[in-house]
């Protein structure tokens, strides 16, 4: 017995077939095909692909294709570029007196010597009474630090330069100041250093560092002034 199918229902089914081949192209060719969600169209479901197989339906009618999956390929792990940490450069302090070089007006001070912000160091005047060479207990501990500096570097030379005030003969002033520097000199060889390390000169009143009209000024200029060498 035959079943003759109208032409409408003909048509159908050739339109199902067609479909079918062109969709299952469409799905083996292109990578789209396994990332799909289900969608329909016209009565058209097209589901996910199972166990190696894609599904059409129409109208209760369903269709398998199989489904060729390229190979997943795992892409290699990124590894962070590593970059050594380098150490900020620092200002060297050459002299090891706690100042920078870059702010060091004095480099090259002896080891051991005390410095002031500039790097520099600084030896007070010793002071004396007029017309006295002998050395005032107040300047001896500033000289008890002169002397630790020179035992500790044993290159290091003092020249001793002494002064006197206006008042008084020029002779007499320029044997005074030479007495002053050589008690300077005396106390400090007491401390263990030697004679021979030291320059001792006198000038008189012939350098003054403040005015010898007043009291202060002349004062200030009955000194002697040490100077490392």
């Amino acid at each position: 017995m035959s079943i003759k199918l109208n032409a409408k229902t003909r048509q159908n089914r050739f339109m199902f077939v067609l479909a079918a081949i062109s969709i299952m192209a469409l799905l083996t060719w292109s990578r789209a095909a396994f990332a799909f969600e289900p969608w329909e169209y016209n009565g058209w479901t097209q589901w996910h692909p199972q166990k190696g197989h894609g599904v059409l339906s129409h109208a209760g009618t369903q269709f398998y294709f199989p489904i060729y999956k390229e190979k997943e390929v795992t892409p290699p792990p990124v590894v962070a570029a590593v970059v050594e940490a380098k150490a900020p450069v620092q200002d060297p302090d050459s002299d090891l007196d706690g100042v920078v070089d870059s702010k060091d007006k004095c480099p090259g001070t002896p080891r051991g010597a005390p410095v002031n912000a500039d790097g520099c160091w600084v030896i007070n005047n010793v002071l004396f009474d007029f017309d006295r060479s002998a050395v005032k207990a107040d300047y001896k501990p500033g000289l008890d630090v002169v002397s630790d500096v020179m035992k500790k570097n044993p290159d290091l030379k003092m020249q001793l330069n002494g002064h006197t005030d206006i008042i008084g003969k020029e002779v007499y002033n320029n044997k005074l100041s030479v007495r002053r520097s050589k008690r300077v000199m005396e106390y400090m060889v007491k401390k263990g250093l030697e004679a021979g390390r030291f320059e001792v000169q006198g000038f008189g009143y012939k350098n003054p560092v403040a005015d010898n009209a007043t009291k202060e000024g002349r004062a200030l200029n009955r000194r002697v002034e040490l100077t490392p060498q």
